[in-house]
């Protein structure tokens, strides 16, 4: 009988180190779970926050690639102040526009 009860005993203090170690994993899990969750979240902030940036600096760049593209156009016809005046004009246009981002 007590041989019994200390194997009884034994098996049952077995089961609940078991049961502690399969308990605390599985709290290891969850919490590494929303670590995962919220990490995944906050990157997709991000890129979302990068993308636009890019969009912004892209028109931007067309922007500035236009009025290269005027100056050149300009610079080869020198004699024709009313286009020099639109370029200027074009100019200061984007360069609000670029200003307002």
């Amino acid at each position: 009988d007590a041989l019994h009860d200390s194997v009884n005993k034994s098996a049952e203090s077995l089961v609940e180190i078991v049961v502690t170690l399969l308990h605390a994993r599985a709290q290891k899990l969850v919490d590494i779970e929303g670590e995962l969750t919220q990490d995944y979240v906050q990157n997709d902030k991000r890129r979302e926050l990068m993308e636009k940036k890019l969009e912004e600096n892209a028109r931007a760049a067309q922007g500035m690639f236009a009025n290269l593209l005027k100056r050149v156009s300009a610079a080869n016809q020198p004699n024709d102040l009313l286009a020099q005046k639109k370029m200027r004009l074009n100019e200061d246009e984007n360069e609000a526009m670029n200003n307002s981002c």
